[in-house]
Protein backbone atom coordinates (compact mmCIF):
# COMPACT_ATOMS: atom_id res chain seq x y z
CA UNK A 1 0.00 0.00 0.00
CA UNK A 2 1.52 3.64 -0.15
CA UNK A 3 0.64 7.22 1.27
CA UNK A 4 -0.85 10.12 -1.03
CA UNK A 5 0.55 13.42 -0.92
CA UNK A 6 -0.76 16.60 -2.50
CA UNK A 7 1.37 19.71 -2.44
CA UNK A 8 -0.08 23.08 -3.24
CA UNK A 9 -2.41 21.06 -6.02
CA UNK A 10 -4.16 23.83 -7.85
CA UNK A 11 -6.63 23.44 -11.06
CA UNK A 12 -7.86 26.07 -12.95
CA UNK A 13 -10.40 25.51 -15.65
CA UNK A 14 -10.07 28.80 -17.66
CA UNK A 15 -10.08 32.00 -15.39
CA UNK A 16 -12.04 29.88 -12.98
CA UNK A 17 -10.11 28.41 -9.82
CA UNK A 18 -11.62 25.17 -8.48
CA UNK A 19 -8.89 23.96 -6.62
CA UNK A 20 -6.68 26.20 -4.71
CA UNK A 21 -3.05 25.62 -2.45
CA UNK A 22 -4.76 21.80 -1.72
CA UNK A 23 -2.21 20.21 0.59
CA UNK A 24 -2.67 16.69 2.85
CA UNK A 25 -1.11 13.76 2.97
CA UNK A 26 -2.75 10.49 3.79
CA UNK A 27 -1.17 7.68 5.69
CA UNK A 28 -0.48 4.28 4.07
CA UNK A 29 -3.46 2.52 5.01
CA UNK A 30 -5.60 5.31 6.24
CA UNK A 31 -9.18 6.12 5.17
CA UNK A 32 -9.55 10.07 4.59
CA UNK A 33 -12.61 11.78 3.60
CA UNK A 34 -12.63 14.97 1.20
CA UNK A 35 -15.94 16.56 2.77
CA UNK A 36 -17.85 19.32 1.67
CA UNK A 37 -20.65 21.23 -0.19
CA UNK A 38 -21.08 20.22 -4.21
CA UNK A 39 -18.72 22.54 -6.56
CA UNK A 40 -16.33 22.52 -3.42
CA UNK A 41 -13.72 21.00 -5.39
CA UNK A 42 -13.33 17.88 -3.57
CA UNK A 43 -13.89 15.86 -6.59
CA UNK A 44 -11.25 17.63 -8.70
CA UNK A 45 -8.79 16.70 -6.25
CA UNK A 46 -9.78 12.90 -6.30
CA UNK A 47 -9.19 12.97 -9.90
CA UNK A 48 -6.09 14.43 -9.58
CA UNK A 49 -5.12 11.67 -7.42
CA UNK A 50 -6.38 9.02 -10.36
CA UNK A 51 -4.69 10.88 -12.95
CA UNK A 52 -8.09 11.85 -14.97
CA UNK A 53 -6.98 15.36 -14.08
CA UNK A 54 -4.04 16.88 -14.19
CA UNK A 55 -3.52 19.91 -11.66
CA UNK A 56 -2.76 23.52 -13.16
CA UNK A 57 0.41 23.15 -10.45
CA UNK A 58 1.30 21.53 -7.66
CA UNK A 59 2.42 18.02 -6.74
CA UNK A 60 0.40 14.81 -6.48
CA UNK A 61 2.67 11.82 -5.50
CA UNK A 62 1.98 8.06 -5.02
CA UNK A 63 4.20 6.17 -2.36
CA UNK A 64 7.48 7.25 -3.17
CA UNK A 65 6.58 8.17 -7.17
CA UNK A 66 6.03 11.65 -7.98
CA UNK A 67 2.84 11.23 -10.34
CA UNK A 68 2.00 14.70 -11.31
CA UNK A 69 4.48 17.83 -11.32
CA UNK A 70 3.01 20.45 -14.28
CA UNK A 71 6.46 22.07 -13.02
CA UNK A 72 8.79 19.20 -14.41
CA UNK A 73 6.50 18.23 -16.95
CA UNK A 74 5.67 14.74 -15.06
CA UNK A 75 2.27 13.43 -15.67
CA UNK A 76 1.98 9.39 -15.05
CA UNK A 77 -1.70 8.09 -16.66
CA UNK A 78 -3.90 6.65 -14.78
CA UNK A 79 -2.89 2.89 -15.40
CA UNK A 80 0.20 3.37 -14.50
CA UNK A 81 -1.30 5.35 -11.06
CA UNK A 82 -2.12 1.62 -9.31
CA UNK A 83 -5.24 3.10 -8.25
CA UNK A 84 -8.39 1.24 -7.82
CA UNK A 85 -11.83 3.85 -8.29
CA UNK A 86 -15.24 3.05 -7.68
CA UNK A 87 -17.57 6.16 -8.87
CA UNK A 88 -21.37 7.58 -8.06
CA UNK A 89 -22.92 5.08 -11.03
CA UNK A 90 -21.35 1.47 -10.45
CA UNK A 91 -20.40 0.84 -14.06
CA UNK A 92 -20.84 -2.28 -13.91
CA UNK A 93 -20.84 -4.45 -17.76
CA UNK A 94 -24.61 -5.14 -17.82
CA UNK A 95 -24.21 -8.06 -20.71
CA UNK A 96 -21.31 -9.72 -18.59
CA UNK A 97 -22.00 -12.13 -15.00
CA UNK A 98 -20.68 -10.82 -11.59
CA UNK A 99 -17.53 -13.15 -12.09
CA UNK A 100 -16.71 -11.67 -15.68
CA UNK A 101 -17.43 -8.10 -14.38
CA UNK A 102 -14.64 -8.35 -11.42
CA UNK A 103 -12.33 -10.50 -13.69
CA UNK A 104 -12.28 -7.82 -16.44
CA UNK A 105 -9.37 -5.34 -15.28
CA UNK A 106 -7.26 -9.27 -14.90
CA UNK A 107 -8.57 -10.50 -18.48
CA UNK A 108 -6.83 -6.62 -19.89
CA UNK A 109 -3.82 -7.36 -17.75
CA UNK A 110 -3.63 -10.57 -19.24
CA UNK A 111 -3.25 -12.67 -16.32
CA UNK A 112 -3.11 -16.59 -16.12
CA UNK A 113 -6.34 -18.02 -16.11
CA UNK A 114 -5.40 -20.03 -12.78
CA UNK A 115 -4.64 -16.70 -11.45
CA UNK A 116 -7.09 -14.73 -12.36
CA UNK A 117 -9.55 -17.36 -10.97
CA UNK A 118 -8.38 -17.32 -7.92
CA UNK A 119 -7.97 -13.56 -7.47
CA UNK A 120 -11.78 -12.86 -8.69
CA UNK A 121 -12.95 -16.03 -6.39
CA UNK A 122 -10.78 -14.69 -2.84
CA UNK A 123 -12.32 -10.92 -3.86
CA UNK A 124 -15.94 -12.01 -4.05
CA UNK A 125 -15.67 -13.87 -0.39
CA UNK A 126 -14.10 -10.65 0.63
CA UNK A 127 -17.47 -8.59 -0.55
CA UNK A 128 -19.67 -11.34 0.45
CA UNK A 129 -20.70 -11.87 -2.97
CA UNK A 130 -19.46 -15.30 -3.78
CA UNK A 131 -23.00 -16.85 -4.07
CA UNK A 132 -23.85 -14.19 -6.70
CA UNK A 133 -21.25 -14.96 -9.25
CA UNK A 134 -23.25 -16.55 -11.90
CA UNK A 135 -25.98 -13.43 -11.44
CA UNK A 136 -26.22 -10.89 -13.86
CA UNK A 137 -26.01 -7.21 -12.46
CA UNK A 138 -30.16 -6.63 -14.01
CA UNK A 139 -29.98 -9.45 -11.28
CA UNK A 140 -28.52 -7.71 -7.89
CA UNK A 141 -29.67 -5.05 -5.67
CA UNK A 142 -28.32 -1.47 -5.57
CA UNK A 143 -25.91 -2.68 -2.47
CA UNK A 144 -24.51 -5.95 -3.93
CA UNK A 145 -24.14 -4.20 -7.74
CA UNK A 146 -21.53 -1.81 -5.36
CA UNK A 147 -19.88 -4.78 -3.90
CA UNK A 148 -19.16 -5.75 -7.86
CA UNK A 149 -18.13 -2.28 -8.46
CA UNK A 150 -15.66 -2.59 -5.14
CA UNK A 151 -14.37 -6.06 -5.89
CA UNK A 152 -13.24 -4.79 -9.40
CA UNK A 153 -11.53 -2.05 -8.06
CA UNK A 154 -9.91 -4.40 -5.45
CA UNK A 155 -9.19 -7.33 -7.54
CA UNK A 156 -5.47 -5.89 -8.89
CA UNK A 157 -4.76 -5.51 -5.66
CA UNK A 158 -4.05 -1.84 -5.92
CA UNK A 159 -1.99 0.76 -3.88
CA UNK A 160 -5.26 3.10 -3.11
CA UNK A 161 -8.37 3.12 -3.27
CA UNK A 162 -10.38 6.30 -4.79
CA UNK A 163 -14.57 6.41 -3.89
CA UNK A 164 -16.54 9.44 -5.11
CA UNK A 165 -19.72 9.43 -3.37
CA UNK A 166 -20.29 5.44 -4.01
CA UNK A 167 -23.49 5.11 -1.73
CA UNK A 168 -25.19 7.61 -2.59
CA UNK A 169 -27.54 5.69 -4.99
CA UNK A 170 -28.40 3.73 -1.87
CA UNK A 171 -31.18 4.35 -0.05
CA UNK A 172 -30.99 5.14 4.19
CA UNK A 173 -30.58 1.39 4.95
CA UNK A 174 -28.63 0.07 2.70
CA UNK A 175 -25.93 3.17 3.08
CA UNK A 176 -25.76 2.66 6.45
CA UNK A 177 -25.14 -0.90 6.05
CA UNK A 178 -22.63 -0.43 3.68
CA UNK A 179 -20.45 2.25 5.71
CA UNK A 180 -19.87 -0.80 7.80
CA UNK A 181 -18.92 -3.33 5.27
CA UNK A 182 -16.90 -0.39 3.53
CA UNK A 183 -14.69 0.64 6.51
CA UNK A 184 -14.10 -3.26 7.41
CA UNK A 185 -13.04 -4.30 3.82
CA UNK A 186 -10.36 -1.46 4.39
CA UNK A 187 -9.35 -2.84 7.25
CA UNK A 188 -9.20 -6.27 5.99
CA UNK A 189 -7.27 -5.39 2.66
CA UNK A 190 -5.01 -2.78 4.09
CA UNK A 191 -5.78 -0.20 1.44
CA UNK A 192 -5.52 3.63 1.42
CA UNK A 193 -8.84 5.46 1.17
CA UNK A 194 -9.64 8.46 0.31
CA UNK A 195 -13.56 8.86 0.02
CA UNK A 196 -15.12 11.52 -1.32
CA UNK A 197 -18.56 12.39 -0.07
CA UNK A 198 -21.08 15.30 1.24
CA UNK A 199 -22.77 13.70 3.50
CA UNK A 200 -21.61 14.18 7.04
CA UNK A 201 -22.40 11.29 8.34
CA UNK A 202 -20.79 8.75 6.30
CA UNK A 203 -17.43 11.43 6.78
CA UNK A 204 -17.84 11.09 10.54
CA UNK A 205 -18.46 7.65 10.63
CA UNK A 206 -16.10 6.07 8.34
CA UNK A 207 -12.82 8.27 8.56
CA UNK A 208 -9.57 7.99 10.07
CA UNK A 209 -9.54 11.87 9.43
CA UNK A 210 -12.17 14.43 7.37
CA UNK A 211 -10.73 17.14 5.04
CA UNK A 212 -13.38 20.12 4.77
CA UNK A 213 -13.40 22.05 1.65
CA UNK A 214 -15.41 24.72 1.00
CA UNK A 215 -15.26 27.05 -2.36
CA UNK A 216 -11.83 24.72 -3.21
CA UNK A 217 -10.18 25.60 -0.38
CA UNK A 218 -9.60 23.45 2.82
CA UNK A 219 -11.01 24.45 5.84
CA UNK A 220 -10.33 22.21 8.23
CA UNK A 221 -8.62 18.96 8.27
CA UNK A 222 -8.66 16.63 11.56
CA UNK A 223 -9.98 13.25 13.17
CA UNK A 224 -14.23 13.26 12.70
CA UNK A 225 -14.16 14.15 16.83
CA UNK A 226 -12.11 17.25 16.74
CA UNK A 227 -13.67 18.52 13.52
CA UNK A 228 -17.45 18.40 15.46
CA UNK A 229 -16.05 19.17 18.83
CA UNK A 230 -13.75 21.73 17.74
CA UNK A 231 -14.40 23.50 14.45
CA UNK A 232 -11.56 25.73 13.29
CA UNK A 233 -14.36 28.47 11.77
CA UNK A 234 -17.66 28.81 11.02
CA UNK A 235 -18.28 27.32 7.88
CA UNK A 236 -16.82 23.80 9.63
CA UNK A 237 -19.26 24.32 12.31
CA UNK A 238 -22.56 25.05 10.34
CA UNK A 239 -21.68 22.59 7.77
CA UNK A 240 -20.74 19.77 10.43
CA UNK A 241 -23.74 18.45 12.30
CA UNK A 242 -26.54 20.67 13.79
CA UNK A 243 -25.58 24.23 15.18
CA UNK A 244 -27.35 26.79 17.17
CA UNK A 245 -25.74 30.69 15.75
CA UNK A 246 -27.02 33.69 17.88
CA UNK A 247 -25.50 37.25 18.18
CA UNK A 248 -24.15 38.33 21.66
CA UNK A 249 -22.26 40.59 23.23
CA UNK A 250 -19.19 40.79 25.82
CA UNK A 251 -20.39 41.62 29.53
CA UNK A 252 -18.32 41.77 32.68
CA UNK A 253 -20.32 38.24 33.79
CA UNK A 254 -19.69 36.31 30.31
CA UNK A 255 -22.07 37.95 27.19
CA UNK A 256 -25.53 38.43 27.23
CA UNK A 257 -28.01 37.90 24.31
CA UNK A 258 -27.46 40.85 21.58
CA UNK A 259 -29.70 43.37 22.49
CA UNK A 260 -30.81 42.15 25.69
CA UNK A 261 -28.20 42.96 28.51
CA UNK A 262 -30.77 41.16 31.43
CA UNK A 263 -30.07 37.89 28.85
CA UNK A 264 -26.68 37.16 31.01
CA UNK A 265 -25.05 34.19 29.13
CA UNK A 266 -22.46 32.69 32.40
CA UNK A 267 -20.00 31.23 30.05
CA UNK A 268 -16.66 31.92 29.29
CA UNK A 269 -15.51 34.28 26.91
CA UNK A 270 -12.29 33.72 25.05
CA UNK A 271 -9.79 36.59 25.76
CA UNK A 272 -9.66 37.27 22.43
CA UNK A 273 -12.67 38.74 22.33
CA UNK A 274 -13.01 42.06 22.22
CA UNK A 275 -15.89 44.06 23.43
CA UNK A 276 -19.15 44.53 20.89
CA UNK A 277 -21.39 41.78 18.80
CA UNK A 278 -19.91 38.83 17.85
CA UNK A 279 -21.92 34.74 17.08
CA UNK A 280 -22.21 32.39 19.83
CA UNK A 281 -22.35 28.74 18.18
CA UNK A 282 -23.39 25.84 20.50
CA UNK A 283 -24.85 22.13 19.65
CA UNK A 284 -28.03 21.27 20.10
CA UNK A 285 -27.15 18.08 22.62
CA UNK A 286 -24.82 21.20 24.82
CA UNK A 287 -27.89 22.90 25.73
CA UNK A 288 -29.86 21.40 29.25
CA UNK A 289 -33.45 22.08 29.46
CA UNK A 290 -35.18 22.54 32.82
CA UNK A 291 -38.63 23.52 34.09
CA UNK A 292 -37.30 24.81 37.10
CA UNK A 293 -33.78 26.45 36.95
CA UNK A 294 -31.12 27.66 34.17
CA UNK A 295 -29.67 30.45 33.01
CA UNK A 296 -31.91 31.78 30.19
CA UNK A 297 -35.67 31.89 30.39
CA UNK A 298 -37.56 30.23 27.19
CA UNK A 299 -39.94 28.77 25.86
CA UNK A 300 -40.66 25.30 23.91
CA UNK A 301 -42.44 26.16 20.20
CA UNK A 302 -41.75 22.97 18.41
CA UNK A 303 -41.78 19.05 19.65
CA UNK A 304 -40.05 16.41 17.02
CA UNK A 305 -40.00 12.95 18.34
CA UNK A 306 -36.82 11.31 16.94
CA UNK A 307 -36.67 8.24 18.45
CA UNK A 308 -33.99 7.62 20.44
CA UNK A 309 -34.22 11.30 21.21
CA UNK A 310 -36.13 14.56 21.02
CA UNK A 311 -35.51 17.60 19.27
CA UNK A 312 -37.18 20.86 21.04
CA UNK A 313 -37.38 24.17 18.57
CA UNK A 314 -37.22 26.70 21.64
CA UNK A 315 -37.63 30.20 21.58
CA UNK A 316 -35.72 32.42 23.67
CA UNK A 317 -36.60 35.94 23.62
CA UNK A 318 -36.26 36.65 19.46
CA UNK A 319 -33.86 34.10 19.51
CA UNK A 320 -34.99 30.56 18.39
CA UNK A 321 -32.68 27.57 19.23
CA UNK A 322 -32.87 23.85 18.87
CA UNK A 323 -32.45 21.41 21.52
CA UNK A 324 -31.54 17.88 21.62
CA UNK A 325 -33.04 15.68 24.39
CA UNK A 326 -32.94 12.26 25.52
CA UNK A 327 -36.78 10.47 24.36
CA UNK A 328 -37.27 10.02 28.41
CA UNK A 329 -37.06 13.85 27.97
CA UNK A 330 -41.00 15.69 28.10
CA UNK A 331 -41.79 18.94 27.46
CA UNK A 332 -44.82 20.38 25.67
CA UNK A 333 -45.21 23.17 23.10
CA UNK A 334 -45.93 26.98 25.08
CA UNK A 335 -44.58 25.24 28.17
CA UNK A 336 -41.86 27.92 29.60
CA UNK A 337 -38.42 26.35 30.49
CA UNK A 338 -35.11 27.36 31.35
CA UNK A 339 -31.65 26.46 29.65
CA UNK A 340 -28.10 25.95 30.22
CA UNK A 341 -25.55 26.37 27.75
CA UNK A 342 -22.76 23.57 28.73
CA UNK A 343 -20.42 23.98 25.61
CA UNK A 344 -20.24 26.83 23.09
CA UNK A 345 -18.04 28.01 20.69
CA UNK A 346 -17.26 31.88 19.67
CA UNK A 347 -17.13 32.85 16.09
CA UNK A 348 -16.73 36.15 14.56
Amino acid sequence: MAQIKLENATKSFGESVAVRDFTVTVADGEFVTFLGPSGCGKTTCLRMVAGFIEPSQGIVQIGDRVVSDPGRGIFIPPEMRGVGMVFQSYAVWPHMKVFDNVAYPLKIKKVPRNEMRARVEKILSLTKMADLSDRYPHQLSGGQQQRVALARALVMTPEVLLLDEPLSNLDAKLREEMRIELKELQSKTGVTVIFVTHDQIEAMVMSDRVVVMHAGVIQQIGPPSVIYRRPANRFVADFIGVANFFEVERSDSGCTLAGDPRSVIPIRVPDTMTAGRTNLMVRPEDIHIDKVRGDLPARIHQKLFLGDAILYVVDVGKTRLRVKTGAQENFEPEEPVYLTLEQAHFFS
